[in-house]
């Protein structure tokens, strides 16, 4: 009898080592859903501060006297705007860029003062380009990532 005991004994063991293994595999799944949905969410596009941003690729683009700029720049756009309406003139943006670029020199955009000129002429260039596409105004203002002048 001590033996039909033992082997009910194995029998029931190997059962809960089977729920056991499923329980695992369903946290480790659940985990793994847990995770991709925070990253999906986490990498929407979100607004910074409550305003509504445009990444445009770096620029670069040879100045009035010669000198060359690479320039990444953010457009604030109106906080109802979608950025997404705008990612097809993507080209459009950066030669706007690169064309205002070459209307200045390093002296133009030296200094705070000389960066906000520089991005308001951004602003009005590309602002001037949506007008012409028949699209309202959005450009609301031009933050730079990055402004690097060349030797």
């Amino acid at each position: 009898m001590s033996g039909s005991a033992s082997m009910g004994m194995k029998r029931k063991d190997k059962g809960s080592d089977w729920t056991l293994a499923i329980g695992i595999a369903l946290g480790a799944l659940l985990v793994a859903f847990c995770t991709w949905v925070y990253t999906e969410w986490s990498s929407m596009e979100k607004p910074r501060n409550g305003a509504v941003w445009l990444d445009v690729p770096k620029v670069i683009s040879q100045l009035a006297d010669g000198r060359m700029v690479s320039v990444k720049v953010n457009l604030q756009l109106r906080n109802r705007d979608n950025p997404a309406t705008l990612e097809g003139h993507e080209p459009a943006l950066k030669a706007m860029i690169e064309q205002v670029g070459t209307t200045m020199t390093r002296t133009d955009i030296k200094g705070a003062d000389g960066i906000q000129r520089y991005g308001r002429a951004i602003q009005q260039s590309i602002n001037g380009y949506l007008n012409d596409q028949e699209i309202d105004e959005r450009v609301k203002m031009v933050a730079f990532d990055e402004l690097v002048l060349m030797p």
